[in-house]
């Protein structure tokens, strides 16, 4: 028995010397399923992606890269209850990280949970404030619940950080016909 547990733990401290430590070891196939889900998911095979990135946070629970693509495949997929989950994790992981609630804010948008949405959107802003697209997002928001003023006000930052923006130009004129006003 003595001999076999020498021989064991040989086998052991070869391996970490060969591979280095386990924990780099586990990283390192973390990031390689991270890295091979990012790709499938740049293809647009959502699902396959969705299993790339499942595997990387068995591995790696506290990768909040894995939880954002995943979140973002899953929206693909059109499952947003499973995206707002996966952004709400990333969230946890990094609650500076305007990306995450700028990808919750368009998941609950697309649920049509508007007060949700414009939350996130809000969120994003305050983190990132030149982020045009928070702005019109967030005016889109405004704009479906009928207030007329804070999608304007929205779509006019937004043009002012972008002024290149026909789509923005077109909600704004829009919802500024909708609120009875003209484009000045």
């Amino acid at each position: 028995m003595k001999k076999l547990s020498i021989v064991l733990i040989l086998q052991v401290t070869l391996l970490m010397s060969c591979a280095g430590s386990p924990d780099k070891a586990l990283e390192s196939a973390a990031l390689d399923h991270l890295n091979r889900g990012k790709d499938l998911y740049d293809e647009g095979k959502n699902d396959e992606a969705i299993g790339e990135f499942d595997r990387t946070i068995a591995i790696d629970k506290g990768l909040r890269e894995a939880y954002l693509f995943r979140g973002a495949a899953y929206g693909n997929t059109g499952d947003f209850d499973r995206a707002i989950a996966d952004f709400s994790e990333a969230i946890r992981l990094d609650p500076n990280d305007a990306s995450a609630y700028h990808a919750r804010g368009i998941s609950y948008a697309s649920k049509n949970e508007w007060d949700r949405a414009i939350a996130d959107f809000s969120e994003s802003i305050r983190l990132v404030p030149g982020y045009p697209v928070d702005y019109h997002n967030r005016g889109i928001a405004y704009s479906m619940k009928g207030e007329w003023d804070r999608a304007i006000e929205d779509f006019e930052a937004s043009l002012r950080i972008d002024p290149n923006q026909d789509n923005t130009r077109q909600k704004l004129e829009d919802a500024l016909r909708e609120s009875g006003r003209s484009l000045q």
